[in-house]
């Protein structure tokens, strides 16, 4: 099960899997509520970078230097990395879990319990994609989102029908 991952990488919603990922971790990253870096880093950052503290000080500076990485934001348990649609996370998702890898406190990697699980794009609410250990292709995602609303769609023009004569 998922929870029980020490990383879960959440895929972003269809309009942004090409570009945008989001890590969650088991082990505090940030000590502020929310930072945005964008790249390059500039002198300035390093305020913010303070703020954040170690490992996501550390993790931040690393990600950044992967070519493709545009902007990564970090949260206390989360961190998101956008690439440019130059790049393909198939490049680039690699090397982000092996420097989050390496920010793992020691005590969770003893842990008999899975390091990375994969949950496609939910939607707040009424999900249209069931969370699974399987990766979904963009193509299958936006099959079924397209379905999802299509019958929701559908279900509103019922109401609005027998409601509104």
């Amino acid at each position: 099960m998922f929870k029980k991952s020490v990383i879960v990488v959440q895929e972003a919603s269809p309009n942004e899997a090409s570009f945008l990922k989001i890590y969650h971790t088991r082990f505090e990253i940030s000590k502020s509520p929310i930072e945005i870096f964008h790249r390059p880093l500039r002198p300035s950052s390093e305020t913010y970078l303070n703020e954040v503290g170690e490992p996501g000080k550390t993790l931040v500076r690393k990600i950044m230097c992967i070519p493709g990485v545009v902007k990564v934001a970090t949260q206390p348990y989360r961190i998101s990395v956008e690439i440019s649609l130059a790049y393909s996370f198939e490049e680039i998702e690699p090397k982000v879990l092996e420097i989050l890898k390496s920010a793992v406190p020691n005590e969770l990697l003893k842990e008999e319990r899975p390091f990375v699980f994969y949950i496609p794009w939910q939607q707040k609410g009424n999900s249209p994609l069931k969370t699974d250990t399987k990766k979904t292709s963009f193509k299958e995602s936006f099959e079924k989102v397209t379905a999802w609303f299509k019958k929701s769609f559908e279900k509103v023009s019922t109401w609005f029908k027998k409601n509104f004569k």
